[in-house]
């Protein structure tokens, strides 16, 4: 199953409206997810449905009650099956995500949750165990709200990750945390044994012994991984360099660690899947590289990059010299000193993007170096240092957008109607300049199938694209309907032989308030359906099933009658 629109949640200002499409629409009991909530706001991720669509789980909440109300209802009936509340609870977060499980046995919310009834640092996760309908409120962190969440095979355990870096595992089926680790970096989780991996090697001795500490008894549940070279302790000497990098899977981690001290440069390859510690040494390698010792010309940090194949490995020092070496043997392959800041010998030799080196793949394979002044790309060949430079006008932006050996760039005014296309081979370079008043944002350009052509969605006017040819550098304005089913985005639906778009129209009422209505727009005659018009649409989706008639799901709140329905669409796949 594959969802196309995203989830909505507008106010409207009347009653739900009849269509001639098909539809089956049932009212869920009991439902008024406007007047049980003390929130003003009502949100789209308080529904949600079962992986076959029979069943939608539906969460209220009421802050002067200190009350969490949890409703399961029949989709085709509305009829309501079974409900819970969790009561002394607390949410500090509207940004609140309604779930199933994967096997559909468990409801649970992603938020902030606490309970009120004690001291809760870290919050909660509330579990609805649909069996025995019982609420399980697992102290799980949610710490700044929970960002993942993962079950394991059997659903007794779930491993949550908030976007603040804390992580837990907890019970699904009682009050208890297995796992409560603070902000110490990712890790990943095997549902079938129920442990955690470190995404990550600890290099700093103190900071390991820490988190052993902390996790006590449940260091049984996670494996931790110390590395057997511990990192450089502050020192203002930037020739001083400590590059650290995790490969493979867990539990087969193996770690490259590249030491230096003056001139004198060690690189380490350790396995990490042997259950000892320290890990197996599969080789070291001592170098003497003098450019390592020379000067005081630092940057604020350094990076590390695998080639595509994984079988090199790039790093820069912090003297700026690029290290290329072997993984496996740990030989050295070629260096090269980065080029020098035109402000001269003390300044940074490039700029200071996170991205400082970039890997391009197919159709050939590069890595990149950027610098700031004047704007350059450095591309060294992976296997010989070749390197080639490809100077970037001022007038554009050094991030791009890679299209295979085709590089994309935006003006820095965002009104300049223009971009440049850059052959990253050839270094051929050519402005285009994009009609007048043509507007887009760069996160929507995307390939057509022949991998040849860009689109461009204009932002201001509907169902209008520009097709940029990559190898040519020009381009044909389009209107919907478009020649060639290339041209169609995730945006449209096809439905037999025509395309169309669920749109959502917003006009004012007598009463001052807004009516929306969600309607089938057909791009080639520009006639729509309506197919719904409410007081509140919280909830919209179009549902498509391989070899089955696509639908439109909707959830909407009527305020005359305090009535939640739920209507199936049936779009069928001929239209007339």
């Amino acid at each position: 199953m594959k969802t196309i629109l995203p989830a909505l949640f507008v106010f409207l200002s009347s009653s739900i409206a009849h269509a001639d499409i098909p539809k089956a629409c049932s009212t869920l009991e009991g439902a008024d997810l406007s007047l049980n909530t003390d929130s003003s706001i009502v949100s789209s991720s308080n529904i949600a449905f079962s992986s076959d669509r029979q069943k939608i789980a539906i969460y209220q909440v009421s802050d002067a009650k200190q009350q969490a109300t949890f409703k399961l209802f029949d989709s085709n009936t509305g009829k309501l099956l079974q409900q819970q509340t969790l009561n002394h609870y607390e949410e500090r977060s509207r940004q609140t995500r309604l779930g199933f499980s994967p096997q559909d046995r468990i409801v649970y919310l992603q938020g902030m949750s606490y309970s009120t009834k004690r001291s809760a640092d870290y919050g909660a996760i509330p579990f609805w165990n649909l069996a025995n309908n019982q609420i399980v409120f697992s102290p799980c962190s949610t710490a700044m709200g929970v960002s993942d969440m993962q079950f394991s095979d059997d659903e007794t355990v779930a491993f949550s990750s908030t976007v603040d870096s804390f992580s837990s595992l907890c019970s699904t089926q009682e009050e208890k945390a297995l796992a409560l680790i603070g902000q110490s970096g990712s890790y990943q989780f095997n549902p079938t044994t129920k442990h955690l991996y470190a995404n990550d090697v600890e290099t700093n001795p103190d900071t390991y012994q820490s988190l052993v500490k902390r996790l006590g008894e449940d260091i049984k549940h996670v494996s931790l991984y110390q590395s057997p070279v511990a990192a450089h302790p502050y020192d203002r000497d930037s020739r001083n360099t400590f590059a650290s990098l995790q490969l493979g899977t867990a539990p087969n981690h193996r770690q490259l660690i590249a030491k230096s001290e003056g001139d004198r440069l060690t690189l380490s390859y350790w396995d990490h899947a042997v259950q000892q510690n320290p890990p197996k040494k599969i080789y070291q390698q001592v170098f003497t590289i003098a450019e390592l010792g020379r000067g005081a010309i630092s940057v604020p940090y350094h990076h590390s990059q695998l080639s595509p194949d994984e079988k090199q490995l790039a790093f820069i020092s912090k003297t700026g010299v690029l290290l290329v070496f072997d993984v496996e043997s740990g030989k050295l392959r070629w260096k090269k000193n980065l080029p020098i800041a035109a402000t001269g010998k003390d300044s940074p030799r490039y700029n200071l993007e996170e991205s400082l080196i970039v890997v391009h793949g197919e159709p050939a394979s590069a890595l990149v170096i950027k610098k700031d002044n004047p704007k350059t790309l450095y591309l060294y060949d992976w296997q010989t240092g070749k390197q080639r430079e490809l100077v970037i006008p001022d007038a554009y932006n050094l991030t791009y957008q890679q299209y295979g050996q085709h590089l994309v760039f935006e003006a820095m005014q965002p009104d300049a109607q223009s971009l440049l296309l850059v052959n990253w081979e050839t270094g051929q370079q050519q402005v285009i300049t994009l009609p007048e008043g043509f507007r887009y944002f760069a996160h929507e350009q995307f390939y057509i199938a022949n991998k040849q052509q860009l689109v461009l969605k204009n932002i201001d006017t509907a169902d209008s694209i520009i097709a940029l040819n990559l190898n040519t550098g020009k381009y044909q304005s389009l209107k919907a309907p478009y020649p060639d089913e290339r041209y169609y985005s995730s945006e449209y639906i096809r439905l037999g032989d025509k395309h169309y778009r669920l749109l959502d129209i917003t006009t004012p009422t007598d009463n001052g308030e807004a009516q929306t209505s969600i309607q089938l727009y057909d791009v080639a005659t520009k006639q729509t359906q309506t197919l719904l018009t409410a007081d509140v649409v919280l909830y919209a989706e179009l549902i498509e099933r391989e070899a089955e008639t696509p639908e439109y799901h909707t959830v909407a709140y009527d305020r005359e009658d305090g009535q939640t329905v739920f209507c199936r669409w049936s779009l069928g796949r001929q239209q007339n």
